[in-house]
């Protein structure tokens, strides 16, 4: 009961939780700045066993602030506020029954300062260490950065015997570098390849061992009939031995008969035409 009790006002209470500006479920990471893990043990009030990693908080942050900045509900009595925890996250509740250890029922009221066999103890611890019994009030200690926050709920148990968190204070782990994301690459497309127009050659068959060169037969000439040519008759051969050109004779006689018919032609037009 000595370790719960201490002189803190609520509003000194409110002002050091208002310095928390980060927290999360779970342990704290090495990467966590000006960190505590807070752990919250109902132990016999049934339910598991809460974890808290709080951050950022300011130098001289005291217990009390550290577990009100995890956000869980935190009251203290009406007698002397925060000095005396007698809730934390509703628990107790205010119609639970306890029994102590003398077989007595008490149910919390948060009036006064609870009984040393009925209340929250005060622990802290190193990573990877052990818990250690807070010899300050929670309210008047500071946190160590990195280390942890510890919250039991002893019932039944004798002053001096409280049972420290059942939660290990594991060392805090390293978070893995992530994997930077390659840029994606353009991805150039190649273009279809075109069609190349191909010659066609021409293909010549040669002839085979079984082939023979095709030849073309011999045409045999078709005896064309023969027209005889009739040649005219032979002029009567002149008088032997005669100098008289009978064949400009017969011409001009024919050319005068010729122009004679004309001229009888043309009288006889002229004599039947009417005169003028």
């Amino acid at each position: 009961m000595v370790a719960a009790a201490c002189a803190l006002s609520p509003a000194n209470a409110l002002l050091a939780h208002a310095q928390a500006t980060a927290v999360r479920p779970g342990t704290c990471l090495t990467t966590d700045a000006n960190a505590v893990t807070v752990v919250i043990d109902f132990q016999g009030l049934g339910g598991e066993a809460l974890q808290y990693c709080v951050s950022d908080l300011a130098a001289g942050t005291t217990g009390v602030a550290a577990l009100q900045a995890t956000g869980v509900g935190v009251q203290g009595t009406a007698a002397s506020g925060l000095s005396f925890v007698c809730r934390i996250d509703s628990k107790p509740g205010a119609g639970q029954a306890l029994t102590l250890p003398n077989g007595q029922s008490y149910v919390e009221t948060c009036a006064n300062t609870p009984p040393s066999t009925a209340y929250w103890s005060y622990w802290h611890a190193s990573q990877g260490g052990q818990w250690a019994y807070s010899s300050q009030g929670a309210s008047v200690r500071a946190v160590e950065f990195g280390g942890y926050e510890g919250w039991s709920f002893a019932l039944g148990a004798s002053f001096g015997h409280a049972p420290a968190p059942r939660v290990a204070p594991a060392a805090w782990v390293t978070p893995p570098t992530p994997t930077p994301t390659a840029a994606p690459t353009a991805t150039t497309i190649a273009p279809a390849p075109q069609p190349t127009a191909t010659a066609t050659q021409p293909t010549t068959t040669q002839p085979t061992a079984t082939q023979q060169p095709m030849t073309t037969p011999a045409t045999t000439p078709t005896a064309v009939p023969t027209t005889p040519v009739t040649s005219p008759p032979p002029i009567p051969p002149s008088s032997a031995g005669s100098g008289f050109p009978w064949g400009t004779a017969i011409g001009i006689g024919l050319i005068v008969a010729v122009a004679a018919a004309s001229g009888i032609a043309v009288w006889s037009r002229r004599r039947g035409r009417p005169p003028r």
